[in-house]
């Protein structure tokens, strides 16, 4: 698959499309993204700053404006034609097609929510407190139910990354965050069967205790069988995109072409997508076919450390269009679109 055409969002404002583990897409030519005139594009850093949600056309290029307020970059997601967002910890819906708008209910903090593939429930997380709190939200009844509370020990206690399983409400991904290089069991599972969490992936150590395996920035397979991951350079032998299966904990090394740094899902479920973390301020993109097993590189951007000036690439529903976010010659945070087809 190669590329044909490239553009780009304006560089009037920062823009991003939040977090790539969670749907944006409206259709295959629509797309909602986040807008500001900050470059964290976060009211709970910046609270002056000016967030909002727009709708893009991708075949059109035109933009019109769906609500503003929302919280962080990642605080929202898209089911069907709706939109959940996160604004003055309280959990938003709006109509794209009527442009009604409903308060839902009070979230107290809780936000990065990620959806089931039916869209019925929600899951969000709150990582600003010790121990993390984890929660779901149920779509059709408007209730939240709070699941559990998850911390470890110093000095990294986080328990973040929330992401509900796509097929199963009873399971509930979420990720002990810290130096990738301490970090010995990065990935973790709660089930609603027995009420626990458990460590999914065993991390290699040496007999003087340093981590061998070096994992992170997981997201879930469509089949909701497994989880993606990247297994990160530090690591003692060959480094790469990961799966490991939930249901034997049993972890895969598929691809080690390139110096992976986060890596995506298309909705197909054949596709990935994925960066490199690069040199000198340069990351490329890459495309992953799962039938094959190429690994195609699509561009190479200027991007930065900080968020949400990750690439993080994605691709649309109907495979045409994989995005991603650039850091423009201006100093932009920018969202690129290469035509694939």
């Amino acid at each position: 698959m190669q590329s044909l055409k490239f553009t780009e969002t304006p560089h009037n404002h920062h823009y991003s499309f939040g977090y790539h583990t969670e749907n944006k897409w409206l259709d295959g030519e629509n797309i909602v993204l986040v807008r500001s005139d900050n470059e964290s594009i976060s009211k709970k850093l910046f609270p002056d700053a000016k967030t909002e949600l727009v709708k893009l056309n991708v075949k059109t290029g035109n933009f019109s404006v769906i609500a503003d307020g929302v919280t962080e970059w990642l605080d929202y997601l898209v089911l069907g034609k709706d939109v959940y967002y996160v604004k003055e910890k309280t959990l938003f819906k709006i109509n794209t097609e009527t442009n009604e708008e409903r308060k839902l209910i009070s979230l107290d903090g809780l936000g990065f929510p990620h959806a089931t593939h039916d869209g019925r429930y929600l899951s969000l997380f709150n990582s600003d407190i010790t121990p993390s709190s984890f929660a779901i939200f149920d779509t059709e009844k408007e209730t939240l139910r709070h699941i559990f509370d998850y911390s470890f020990p110093e000095p990294y206690h986080t328990a973040n990354h929330g992401m509900i399983c796509p097929t199963d409400k009873e399971l509930y991904f979420f990720a002990h965050e810290g130096d990738t290089r301490q970090v010995s069991d990065r990935l973790w599972l709660w089930s609603g069967y027995t009420g626990t969490a458990k460590n999914i992936a065993t991390q290699r150590l040496s007999e003087s205790g340093r981590v061998l395996d070096c994992y992170g920035h997981e997201v879930w397979s469509q089949s909701g069988k497994g989880l993606y991951f990247v297994k990160y350079r530090e690591s003692a032998d060959k480094n790469g995109i990961c799966y490991v299966d939930i249901s034997t904990n049993r972890t895969t090394l598929l691809y080690s072409g390139y110096d992976y740094w986060h890596v995506g899902v298309s909705r197909s479920g054949r596709f990935l997508t994925a960066d490199t973390r690069g040199e000198n301020g340069k990351s490329k993109i890459i495309l992953l076919d799962t039938n094959t097993g190429a690994e195609t590189e699509i561009d190479s951007v200027k991007s930065t450390f900080k968020h949400p000036c990750h690439p993080h690439p994605v691709i649309s529903p109907n495979g045409n269009v994989m995005i991603y976010h650039v850091l423009s010659d201006s100093g932009m945070t920018a969202v690129r679109f290469a035509v694939l087809k």
